[in-house]
């Protein structure tokens, strides 16, 4: 019986040390940084117009993000160039495309931003913007000095397109008291005022060629006015984003000549607040799938690493940072 109970108590012993041995274990030690598989990363990505140029790249981002990403889901909503800014400042939005002179705006705490949006950072070019203003045929308007009198559709507040209308006119001493009639609205809707000749010039920012500008040239005979050298010039002052770009001759239906306007760099943002880690796995899907954006518009083929980091004049994330620098894309 003595030996009995002796065995009973050494095979007790012999799983107490198993079990304890077990328990101490060290953790499995991740390689190179990386986050668990399993780690679940919620973007919530705010893009623009539905009839813009960015929404059609942000669904294709939606797609091929979480498949790159394990663990990521995606939500993308509309927005625009200011209110994309002041979206990652406050939180709403943890990723976004932008426009530079928007996001050089809120850096600065210019306006019409009321304070500094100091967490934005620049996690990739993707392409140059070109302002337009358009007119109908019969307008007889051949320059913004023209616009006085006449009824313009353009942008809401918080769309960049609409603050550069604002200070082009300005370049000019008008203002929207100026102005016959201003309707600010989605595109949809100025294109449609356009055709119905209810107003008589229309003004955006997008890439070349803008669909909504190839709808309307289609059917209603417009010009596409250029801006002086001045004007150019104090846009250019006023904010050291703003690039002069040109419109090719035979861009649009009825074109003849080049016309010379200004623009700004199109690009995608975080907040500093985001990890380098998340930042360069978004940074790294999104250059490995650049084809993809191309496919998904014209203005977005022809990218590069090299491009997609290039300095645009916006502090960049670190985690893009070292992404770019891994692949030799920036020193």
């Amino acid at each position: 019986m003595k030996k009995k109970s002796k065995l009973i108590a050494l095979l007790l012993v012999i799983m107490l040390i198993v079990t304890l041995s077990g328990c101490s274990q060290p953790a499995p030690q991740s390689s190179g940084g990386d986050a668990p598989k399993d780690e679940m990363i919620e973007l919530k990505h705010r893009s623009g117009s539905t009839s813009g140029t960015w929404y059609p790249a942000s669904g294709v981002m939606a797609e091929f993000l979480p498949n790159e990403i394990p663990g990521l889901t995606i939500t993308v909503t509309p927005g625009a160039g200011q209110s994309n800014v002041e979206a990652i400042q406050s939180g709403i939005s943890n990723f976004a495309i932008g426009k530079a002179a928007a996001t050089f705006q809120g850096l600065n705490g210019e306006a019409p931003f009321t304070q500094k949006t100091d967490l934005v950072r620049n996690m990739g070019y993707l392409y140059d913007e070109a302002w337009h203003l358009v007119v109908r045929a019969d307008s007889g308007i051949n320059s913004v000095a023209d616009l006085k009198g006449k009824s313009l559709t353009t942008q809401v507040k918080g769309n960049l397109a609409e603050d550069m209308t604002r200070n082009i006119l300005a370049a000019s001493d008008i203002t929207y008291d100026d102005l016959k009639k201003v309707t600010q609205v989605g595109y949809e809707d100025s294109v449609q005022q356009m055709k119905d000749g209810i107003v008589d010039a229309f003004t955006f920012a997008t890439a070349i060629p803008a669909s909504v500008l190839m709808d309307l040239a289609s059917v209603r005979d417009v010009k596409i006015i250029s801006l002086d050298a001045k004007t150019i010039e104090t846009m250019k002052k006023n904010n050291g984003a703003y690039i002069q770009r040109t419109i090719p001759a035979g861009t649009y239906t009825g074109q003849d000549s080049d016309v010379i306007t200004i623009g700004t760099a199109t690009h995608m943002m975080v907040p500093s607040t985001m990890s380098d880690e998340i930042v360069y796995k978004l940074t790294k899907a999104i250059v490995e799938n650049r084809e993809k954006l191309g496919e998904a518009h014209v203005a977005y083929k022809g990218l590069t690493p090299e491009i997609m980091g290039m300095d645009i004049g916006i502090p960049m994330h670190p985690g893009a940072e070292k992404y770019y620098k891994e692949i030799g894309a920036i020193k």
